[in-house]
C-alpha cells in the first residue's frame, strides 16, 4: 500500500472504531491476567505456609498423620501447578488470538 492509503485508512471512522474495540479487549485481558496472577501469588504463599507449619510441627507425630498433611500439600501443589498450565494456555491463545487479528487488519 502506498503512505497515502496507509494515511487514509488510519483515519477512517471504521478503522478508529475498530482499534477503539481491540484497545478495550487488550485492557479486559491485561487486568484479567494481573487478577489472576495476584490470586495465583497468595495461592503460593498459603501454600509455603502450609509446609513450613508441617515441618515445624513435624517432631513427635505419628507417621501416618505426617504422611496425611505432606499428601495434602502435595496435592495442593499439583493443583497449583495445573491452573498454572491452563493459565499459560489461555495466555497463548489470548495472544494467538490478537496477532491473528491484527493480521488479517493488516
Amino acid at each position: 500500500k502506498t503512505l497515502e492509503a496507509r494515511a487514509a485508512i488510519g483515519k477512517s471512522p471504521g478503522e478508529i472504531k475498530f482499534f477503539k474495540h481491540l484497545h478495550a479487549e487488550l485492557k479486559k485481558a491485561i487486568y484479567f491476567f494481573g487478577r489472576v496472577e495476584e490470586e495465583f501469588i497468595i495461592r503460593e504463599e498459603r501454600v509455603r505456609d502450609g509446609m513450613e507449619i508441617i515441618k515445624k510441627t513435624n517432631t513427635g507425630t505419628v507417621a501416618s498423620n505426617t504422611t496425611e498433611k505432606w499428601s495434602t500439600i502435595a496435592k495442593s501443589f499439583y493443583r497449583l501447578y495445573k491452573d498454572l498450565l491452563l493459565l499459560e494456555t489461555f495466555a497463548i491463545m489470548t495472544y494467538c488470538s490478537f496477532s491473528k487479528i491484527l493480521k488479517k487488519h493488516d
